[in-house]
C-alpha cells in the first residue's frame, strides 16, 4: 500500500473478526481487505456475514489459490487476489474499480428514488397546478442525471468485462505458473530429496554455513557419529567445531579459514587436513574441503564442503612410512648391495648405502650419473654381459633368479668381483621387463681364492709330471690309464710299456709294499708302493704311487712345507675356510675366522659334524643338508643361509663348496 501513488488510501489494520466488526461500527469505510486465512469459506457457506458486507461496501478477498477466490465472488465478493501473484499495481487497480463501482451502483440507486419522487409530484392537485413547471424542470434534471448514470454504468460495466477478461486471463496465466511452480516445487522437492538422501547416507559429513560461519544451514548425521557430537549442538554454536580441533592444529586451521574468509572466498576452494578429539579423547583425522556458492550477482550467500574421516588413511600412511623406514634401515644396514635396475634406461632407480663400502660412491653418485656410471665403471671385457641384460631377461619368468658375475671398478681405481643375484620386479604393458630387483656381494677375495686355487691345481699337476714319485693310474681290471715321467723311470719302462698295459702287480689297498726301484745314474734303490681307490675321469680306479724311499725324507720335508703354506693362506682370509669329507661326514679342517663368524669353537666341529648342523638357522637346514646331499656328485655348489649365532644374533652366509 505505501508503494501506490495514483491514489491515498487510508488502512486500518486488524488480527481478529472481532476487532474487525468493532471498526466498522465506529467508522464507515470505502472498502474491506479480507485475508481468507482469517475466515474459513467453502462451497457450503456462501452466505459468510463478512460477504453481506458487500451490498453496501465492496470486499476485496485475499487467499492463496484462485478456486477460493472464485467461490468469493459467487458469494458477494467485489474481487479477489492471490498472496503469490499480489503486487502494489494489481492491489492499486483493484481498490480503485471496486471502489469506482460500488459508488456508481449507490449512485444508481439514489437516482431511482428520486426519480420516484418526482413521478409521484407529477399528478398534482388543482391547487398544486403551478408548480408543475418547475417538477417538469426537475424531471428533466432527474432525466439528464439517469441518462449520465446510464452512460457511467455503461462505461464501469465496459470497465467490468474489460476487468473479468484481464482477471481470467491473468488467471488462466496464474494458473499456468501455478502448475509450473508446483512441478518446479515437485522437482526442487524430489532433488531435496535425493540429495538429502545422498548426503545423510554418504560417509562423510557433508555441511553448509554462511560465508561468515554465523550461522550453520546444514549438516549432516554423519557428524554426530565422526565428531561424537550432536547435530543440534552446532547447529545452536556454528564456532563450535573450532573446539573441537586439536590444539596442535588449531592456529593453523584457523588461519587458513581466516585467510579463505578475507579474501572474500577468491582464492577458491578450501581444502586442509586436522586432527579432532572427540568426547572420549580419542584423536580422529579429518579431510575437510570447502568451496563457495555464488548467486547471479557473483556474491558468496553460502559455503558448502565435505569433512572425510581419513583416520585409517592416516594410520595406513604411517604404518607404510614405518615400513619404509624399516625397509631402509635393513636395505642401509644389509653387508649386500641392494638395486632397483631400470632395463630400458640403463638407470639404477634405487641404490642402497653399501654401494659406499663396496664401490666408493654413494647412492646419490650413482643415480646422478645414470647410464653412463656402468659404461664408465664395469670392466670392459664384461660390458658384452651388461649389453645383454635386456635380451637375457626377456627369457626367465617372473619367480626365476639370475646370477651374474662381473668387475667394476672401485672409487679408488681397483677392480672388484661383484655377484649379482636378479629377479623380474616390474614388466611394461607389452609384458617385456621393465625393471629388475637385485643384490650383489663383493666376491674378490672368493675370486683370488679361486684363482689361487687354480694355481695350486696348476701346480699340483706340474708336481706330478715333475715329482720323483712314480704316479700310475690303474683301473679295475688292472690296465695302466696314466703314468708320469718319474714311473717311467723308477719302473725302468719306457712309458709305451705302461700305459694300456697289464700293471703286473698285486694291487693291496691301503698297505705298502717296498720293491727295489732303479735311481737315477742306474743305481739300484728301494721304493715304496701304496696303493689307493678313487675315481678318475667318473671310473673308480687305482691310484700307484711309487717312491724312492731314498729321498722320503726330503720329500716329506717338502709336504710339510706345502701344507703350512696352504693352512696359512687358509688362516689368513677374512672368510671361512674348510675341508670337508662326504664319505664320513667329517669335517677335515676349518680356518680360524669361523670362531669370529659363528662366535663357536672350532674344535666343537672337529668333534661332532652335527655341532655346525645346529648352528644353522631351522628354516635354512632342510634346503643346506640337500645341498650337502651333493657334495659327492662333485658339483660346484653355491647357497645362502642363516645361522644362530650363541647370543642369539642371526647372519647370512654365502657359501661356496667344490670338489
Amino acid at each position: 500500500l505505501n508503494l501506490i501513488k495514483t491514489i491515498q488510501v487510508e488502512l486500518d489494520w486488524v488480527t481478529t473478526e472481532s476487532a474487525a466488526l468493532e471498526a466498522i461500527s465506529e467508522r464507515s469505510y470505502d472498502a474491506y481487505l479480507v485475508d481468507a486465512q482469517l475466515l474459513q469459506l467453502s462451497s457450503n457457506n456462501r452466505q459468510h456475514p463478512w460477504l453481506k458486507q458487500g451490498k453496501t461496501v465492496p470486499v476485496i478477498w485475499l487467499t492463496d489459490t484462485p478456486e477460493t477466490g472464485i467461490t468469493a465472488l459467487a458469494s458477494g465478493a467485489a474481487d479477489y487476489l492471490v498472496y503469490a501473484q499480489l503486487s502494489s499495481p494489481l492491489l492499486e487497480r483493484s481498490l480503485r474499480l471496486t471502489i469506482a463501482y460500488a459508488r456508481s451502483q449507490y449512485q444508481r440507486k439514489a437516482g431511482k428514488s428520486q426519480h420516484q419522487t418526482q413521478l409521484d409530484k407529477a399528478n398534482p392537485t388543482s391547487s398544486n397546478r403551478k408548480k408543475v413547471r418547475y417538477l417538469c424542470n426537475d424531471f428533466s434534471e432527474c432525466k439528464y442525471a439517469e441518462s449520465a448514470i446510464k452512460r457511467a454504468n455503461a462505461q464501469l460495466e465496459q470497465r467490468v468485462r474489460e476487468r473479468t477478461a484481464e482477471l481470467q486471463r491473468i488467471n488462466q496465466e496464474l494458473t499456468q505458473e501455478i502448475q509450473e511452480r508446483q512441478r518446479v516445487e515437485n522437482a526442487l522437492r524430489d532433488s531435496e530429496e535425493r540429495f538429502r538422501q545422498l548426503a545423510e547416507n554418504i560417509g562423510s559429513v557433508f555441511w553448509m554455513i554462511k560465508p561468515d560461519l554465523s550461522e550453520l544451514l546444514y549438516v549432516s548425521p554423519m557428524y554426530e557419529e565422526i565428531w561424537g557430537r550432536s547435530c543440534k549442538s552446532f547447529y545452536q554454536n556454528p564456532y563450535s567445531w573450532l573446539d573441537t580441533i586439536h590444539p596442535s592444529d588449531r592456529t593453523s586451521v584457523e588461519m587458513d579459514v581466516a585467510q579463505v574468509i578475507q579474501s572474500d572466498y577468491h582464492q577458491g576452494r578450501l581444502d586442509i587436513e586436522y586432527r579432532i578429539v572427540r568426547p572420549d579423547g580419542s584423536i580422529r583425522w579429518i579431510h575437510a574441503r570447502a568451496f563457495p556458492i555464488r548467486n547471479s550477482a557473483g556474491n558468496v550467500y553460502r559455503v558448502a564442503g565435505i569433512s572425510e574421516d581419513i583416520t585409517d588413511k592416516k594410520r595406513i600412511e604411517e604404518e607404510l612410512h614405518q615400513n619404509k623406514l624399516f625397509t631402509e634401515k635393513i636395505a642401509n644396514t644389509s653387508p649386500q648391495l641392494l638395486y632397483l635396475y631400470d632395463l630400458i634406461t640403463g638407470v639404477n632407480v634405487y641404490v642402497n648405502q653399501q654401494s659406499v663400502e663396496l664401490l666408493g660412491y654413494t647412492p646419490e653418485e650413482i643415480q646422478q650419473s645414470g647410464v653412463k656410471f656402468f659404461l664408465d665403471m664395469i670392466h670392459p671385457d664384461d660390458l658384452p654381459l651388461l649389453n645383454e641384460l635386456p635380451n637375457h631377461f626377456t627369457t626367465l619368468a617372473d619367480h626365476e633368479v639370475s646370477e651374474q658375475e662381473y668387475r667394476i671398478r672401485h672409487k679408488n681405481g681397483s677392480w672388484r668381483w661383484l655377484r649379482s643375484r636378479d629377479i623380474i620386479f616390474r614388466r611394461c604393458a607389452n609384458g617385456l621387463p621393465e625393471q629388475i630387483l637385485g643384490c650383489a656381494i663383493d666376491i674378490t677375495a672368493h675370486k683370488e681364492i679361486e684363482l689361487q686355487l687354480r694355481e695350486s691345481e696348476s701346480r699340483l699337476s706340474a708336481i706330478i709330471n715333475s715329482i720323483s714319485d712314480g704316479i700310475l693310474i690303474v683301473d679295475q681290471q688292472g690296465i695302466v690309464e696314466f703314468a708320469n715321467p718319474s714311473a717311467e723311470k723308477l719302473f725302468n719302462q719306457p712309458l709305451k710299456n705302461l700305459v694300456n698295459h697289464e700293471f703286473g702287480l698285486p694291487i693291496v689297498v691301503g698297505e705298502t709294499a717296498e720293491l727295489g726301484i732303479v735311481r737315477p745314474g742306474g743305481k739300484l734303490g728301494m721304493g715304496e708302493m701304496s696303493i689307493a681307490k678313487t675315481k678318475w675321469q667318473g671310473e673308480p680306479v687305482y691310484v700307484v704311487s711309487l717312491r724312492d724311499i731314498t729321498e722320503r725324507r726330503q720329500a716329506e720335508e717338502a709336504l710339510r712345507e706345502s701344507e703350512e703354506r696352504f693352512r696359512q693362506l687358509a688362516d689368513n682370509i677374512q672368510d671361512v675356510f674348510w675341508l670337508f669329507e662326504p664319505s664320513s661326514n667329517q669335517i677335515l679342517y676349518v680356518s680360524p675366522p669361523y670362531e669370529q663368524v659363528w662366535g663357536g669353537s672350532i674344535g666343537n666341529l672337529y668333534i661332532d659334524f652335527n655341532n655346525w648342523l645346529d648352528t644353522i638357522h631351522p628354516d635354512d637346514q632342510e634346503s643346506v643338508l640337500d645341498k650337502i646331499s651333493k657334495y659327492p656328485q662333485g658339483e660346484l655348489i653355491t647357497q645362502d643361509y642363516r645361522i644362530v649365532r650363541p647370543d642369539g644374533e642371526i647372519r647370512w652366509i654365502c657359501d661356496r663348496a667344490f670338489p
